[in-house]
């Protein structure tokens, strides 16, 4: 038989650009808010507008209902960027959504809308350890996890407590009073390091716009009540991603930047990375040039780092791949996104952060084979964050002619007669 061979010395071509993506940012299991300064990306930020639903029909608030106060509590799951005491503050704005919009559209990453007026003007420190338990009034009591707390303007609350039988009957009359809420983050004040875009559940109940309230004489408990709406019930929700760059990574230019000794990826429809392999099916053709047949036994893409410089913004836990064809468009690769699509293909694909040999690698056998025998496919792929739309992660990536550790493709074959 013919022996096993290993080449692992093809000449790469490596850029990096601003991602044309159009990424969806509605009808998702989770949504990113806030914003952070990237000491090398340049500033970050994800605005969010979302509707609240009554949670009940037919809303009665008594004969003569007086705000108490009217409070916004938004579930938190995780974070990426700085929670410390300095730099983990951060400022947001929420005002008063003024355009409709659709839960059953689909939105965005570029998609905005109109906002009327600024209900608060709120700082804040997420606290991503510890959740709060609120009572009082001898109302019922709110366990709440982790999570931003905004207290918005009282005359909003009581405009919805004096909105009458018509607007409160049904959830959609009162969609058609109440739009719903943005809430944008004030990036322009944050110094280098400082800030984080936090993960969001808004579906789940403790995600919820509470309004306490009173009807004379307020002096009993009996008095005091609390009607609480939640996203979850008839509500949309998407989120507009925003980057203010350095001039430095976009070296005066926002198409294709050679990445010879650095390649960047960035969530959030920020940059992403091409690599391409000119050389590859060069491998069909034997040292005199003729054909020859080969079966791939392994193709492994390793993609080193270095070590980490800026503590509160890690490397990316998980980067994913996409193939391209000549026509330009993007083709997930067959080794983790075969039929069927589990856990199993995709943790032979890999793609995950080896933290202690500082490099991602992936099997992508199947797709190299592909890119040898498919003339309509491009030896290349694209490289971007896993859940681009769903997090913050950036890395910053050794590029094809780093000094030290650049990416490689190593592919094992074996010839056949």
């Amino acid at each position: 038989g013919f022996p096993i061979q290993v080449v692992d010395t093809f000449s790469i071509s490596g850029a990096y650009f601003l991602d044309t993506v159009r990424l969806p940012t509605s009808g998702l299991e989770s949504y990113v808010l806030g914003g952070f300064n990237d000491p090398i990306f340049g500033k970050v930020s994800s605005t969010m507008y979302t509707q609240f639903g009554l949670s009940s029909s037919s809303v009665d608030f008594g004969t003569d209902p007086q705000i108490d106060s009217i409070v916004v509590y938004l579930k938190t799951t995780g974070y990426y960027g700085s929670q410390d005491r300095l730099k983990g503050y951060q400022k947001m704005n929420v005002y008063r959504l003024t355009d409709d919009i659709d839960d059953e559209e689909t939105y965005y990453l570029d998609d905005s809308h109109s906002t009327g007026d600024l209900l608060v003007a709120h700082g804040f420190r997420p606290d991503m350890e510890n959740g709060v338990q609120i009572t009082g009034h001898g109302l019922d009591t709110l366990d709440l996890g982790t999570h931003l707390r905004f207290p918005l303007d009282n005359s909003f609350g009581q405009e919805i407590l004096d909105a009458g039988s018509t607007v409160l009957g049904t959830g959609e009359e009162f969609l058609n009073e109440f739009k719903g809420l943005v809430f944008e983050p004030q990036v322009n004040e944050l110094e280098p390091g400082a800030g984080a875009i936090l993960n969001m559940n808004v579906t789940d109940t403790e995600s919820r716009l509470r309004i306490y309230y009173h009807n004379p004489p307020g002096v009993e408990d009996s008095d005091f009540s609390v009607y609480d709406l939640y996203i979850g019930t008839g509500g949309a929700t998407h989120c507009q991603f925003k980057h203010q760059y350095e001039q430095e990574l976009l070296q005066d230019t926002a198409s294709i930047i050679v990445g010879q000794e650095m390649l960047v990826v960035q969530s959030m429809g920020g940059y992403r990375s091409r690599i391409e392999f000119p050389t590859l099916r060069d491998l069909l053709l034997d040292e005199m040039g003729n054909p020859r047949n080969i079966a791939i036994n392994k193709a492994e893409l390793i993609i080193p780092i270095e070590a980490e410089n800026f503590a509160d913004f890690p490397a990316s836990p998980r980067l994913a791949l996409s193939s391209e064809n000549t026509d330009g468009e993007l083709i997930l690769p067959i080794d983790g996104y075969q039929e069927p699509y589990n856990n199993e293909n995709l943790d032979y694909f890999d793609g995950q952060l080896d933290a202690d040999n500082l490099e991602y690698n992936f099997n992508v056998a199947r797709q190299v084979h592909s890119i040898l025998h498919d003339t309509d496919l491009l030896p290349a792929f694209h490289i971007f964050n896993s859940g681009n739309g769903l997090n913050g992660y950036r890395a910053l990536l050794n590029g094809t002619d780093h000094p030290l550790r650049p990416i490689k493709l190593r592919v094992t074959f074996t010839l056949i007669e």
